[in-house]
């Protein structure tokens, strides 16, 4: 979860900076930030693709684990883009589209 925080602290803090820079005009305002606790009343979540799992066929049961994941409102042409998720200890891609998380 440090590292999530850490991701998020850092996008956060470019969107002030280039805001600043940019007079309030800058893309990334489109961004939506959110960190995601995933857990359960079992304290045993099954996570799929993790790089701590010894086969990656095979889940990896955390008692908790913290996602990132970012939503883009609209391009420049108004069209709405993906949401995606960072998940540093995935195998999946970096960032990984939401629905093939």
């Amino acid at each position: 979860e440090e590292n999530v925080w850490r991701l998020a602290y850092r996008k956060v803090h470019e969107q002030d900076i280039n805001n600043h820079h940019n007079d309030g005009n800058n893309n990334n305002n489109n961004e939506e930030y959110h960190v995601v606790f995933i857990s359960n009343e079992e304290k045993c979540c099954p996570m799929f693709q993790q790089l701590a799992a010894e086969n990656e066929a095979k889940p990896c049961f955390w008692d908790y684990h913290v996602i990132f994941i970012c939503t883009m409102n609209n391009n420049k042409e108004g069209k709405m883009m993906p949401t995606v998720v960072l998940d540093m200890d995935s195998r999946a891609p970096f960032p990984c589209l939401l629905q093939d998380y």
